[in-house]
């Protein structure tokens, strides 16, 4: 759910508070294929599982973080969380 362009500014503002608190970046993609093609897909990443614990944490304590949360809640549903930890190749 969600219009492109009122996606894309939500998540601008989410990014930047992310950021911020630590996240190493902050992406979005929209899939293309699979069961919920269209659905919007908000990647945060950080260095370490303590640097992502520590980022959420203070995230949340801020108050542009909370609204940046409510903003993409008010405008798109979260139909799934998936939390991925990589392998370096």
């Amino acid at each position: 759910g969600g219009t492109h362009d009122k996606v894309v500014a939500a998540t601008k503002q989410l990014k930047a508070v992310m950021e911020k608190h630590g996240a190493t970046g902050v992406t979005l993609g929209q899939q293309t294929a699979g069961p919920n093609p269209g659905e919007w897909v908000v990647r945060i990443q950080c260095t370490s599982w303590e640097a992502f614990g520590k980022m959420m944490q203070n995230a949340m304590s801020d108050a542009k973080g909370r609204e940046a949360v409510a903003g993409l809640d008010a405008i798109t549903e979260m139909l799934s969380r998936r939390i991925i930890s990589g392998v370096d190749l």
